[in-house]
């Protein structure tokens, strides 16, 4: 993308891969279970923990080339303050953020503040453990997460 679009910004979020890949493959397993008879919630886990792997070292290669394209931000954070957490994101963009803007914002907040249900998942459902977690996204949580 950065070689097509040179100027490009870039916002990533980080969360800590021991919740983010089984909830990613609760979502994967949600999508396709209704759509095959032939479901396997092990493979499921097998490969997208792969995949996100895959991504994310790509995605820390590209980072590590281009780090003024780049804005990282951690996914807690953005629950706990998105207003301090949308500030970086508008000087990161080159705009500004007034104080219209963070009325707005708040009023938003203020307005939807409904419930979420919970999304339960759990990394043995598909047949992962956090030992692997950790190996594999080893590089991925020195960097961000640790």
């Amino acid at each position: 993308m950065i070689s097509v679009f040179p100027d490009a910004k870039i916002i990533q979020t980080h969360r800590d891969p021991i919740k983010t890949v089984p909830s990613f493959c609760s979502m994967c397993a949600n999508l396709f279970e209704p759509l095959t008879t032939n479901f396997d919630k092990v493979f499921i886990g097998k490969h997208w923990s792969n995949k996100l792997t895959r991504a994310l070292n790509h995605c820390m290669n590209i980072s590590e080339q281009h780090p003024d394209n780049f804005l990282d931000l951690e996914f807690l954070n953005m629950i706990k303050d998105p207003i301090d957490e949308m500030k970086k994101i508008y000087e990161f963009i080159g705009e500004s953020f007034g104080e219209k803007t963070e009325v707005a914002m708040e009023a938003w907040r203020e307005e939807n503040k409904h419930e979420m249900g919970a999304h339960k998942y759990s990394l043995e459902e598909y047949d992962l453990t956090e030992s692997q977690i950790n190996n594999n996204f080893a590089k991925y949580q020195q960097k961000y997460i640790n």
